[in-house]
């Protein structure tokens, strides 16, 4: 599996995660909108978005509509906690930041979720632009959607306007760590789901189902 910026993406979120760096830990215990239906996230009328450079932000939290209600989560899976991923929370640099801004990127969040009581750790990203061109940009450096017949790939029906899935190791030998990776655009939206710390042979049905439930609540509500 090559390093692509999917990869990248995914891994970075999940190592924040496991590094128990920026998690939010008054929300850790259920996720916004808990227990209510996909159905009663209703849209909000566009982005109240401040300027910054060449681009336009919204507030990160605005993003949380996103998390499925714990009452919605596969079994053995349960909702940990979120972190901001704004642009500027997200670059490392002034160089990226604009390239953000110049991206449309519009803002970002990241959440976590804990697998069979923490054997294994999931992240989804969600990257929300100005724009549907740059998230299908993304989601092409990863792979070619339209051919899953790559080593690893697998497909998700339904998933998003097009998606990118794939499954394979980091590392080798006794420290190798499973890795399954799930990209997807949705409209002006780009998300990325890593399942860490599995094995070569681990289902990918939890990763999947959660996959569809955040599809789902962006479909529901197609702006922050």
């Amino acid at each position: 599996m090559h390093r692509n910026r999917l990869l990248i993406a995914a891994i970075t979120g999940a190592v924040t995660m496991l590094a128990a760096c920026g998690g939010d830990s008054k929300q850790a215990a259920s996720p916004p909108n808990n227990g209510q239906p996909t159905a009663a996230v209703t849209p909000t009328p566009g982005p109240q978005a401040t300027a910054t450079g060449t681009a336009t932000v919204i507030d990160w939290t605005r993003l949380e509509k996103y998390i499925p209600a714990d009452k919605d989560l596969p079994d053995r899976v349960s909702y940990q906690s979120k972190i901001d991923l704004s642009n500027e929370a997200a670059a490392n640099d002034q160089a990226q930041l604009k390239q953000f801004q110049d991206s449309g990127r519009l803002g970002g969040i990241q959440f976590f979720f804990s697998v069979e009581a923490g054997a294994r750790t999931i992240s989804v990203g969600v990257s929300y632009y100005n724009n549907p061109a740059e998230p299908k940009k993304l989601l092409r450096e990863s792979g070619d959607p339209a051919n899953p017949s790559g080593q690893g790939r697998f497909t998700v029906a339904g998933l998003g306007d097009e998606h990118v899935a794939q499954r394979g190791t980091l590392g080798s030998g006794e420290a190798a760590v499973g890795l399954i990776l799930i990209g997807w655009t949705r409209g002006p939206f780009f998300v990325s789901l890593a399942d860490l710390g599995g094995t070569a042979s681990t289902s990918p049905d939890a990763a999947i189902k959660l996959a569809q439930l955040v599809d789902e609540r962006i479909k529901a509500a197609p702006r922050p």
